[in-house]
């Protein structure tokens, strides 16, 4: 987790270890950066993180990328595919 400027930036490289449903609280970020190839489920991602951005870096496979964009527009989460798009910029 990267907290700068009043923005928090949760980067993803891994699947998150099993995480009871029941959690009071979800972590609250801005964006998530899903950085490789790891078995990562914005679905489930979603459960336990509250956030409004999600940033596919290079290196993540593009049949990947493919399914995650689905599951953001399903959840109403905005995206950027650096490998489509170029460098993710925010202004702080």
């Amino acid at each position: 987790l990267i907290s700068y400027s009043g923005k928090r930036i949760l980067v993803v490289e891994q699947a998150l270890p099993s995480i009871p449903i029941s959690m009071q609280k979800k972590l609250d970020v801005d964006v998530v950066v899903l950085n490789g190839n790891s078995k990562i489920y914005i679905n489930k991602l979603a459960r336990v993180v509250d956030f409004s951005q999600a940033v596919f870096s290079t290196n993540v496979p593009r049949w990947r990328t493919k399914y995650w964009k689905k599951d953001c527009e399903t959840l109403g989460v905005s995206y950027w595919d650096v490998a489509e798009k170029g460098a993710y910029l925010s202004y702080l």
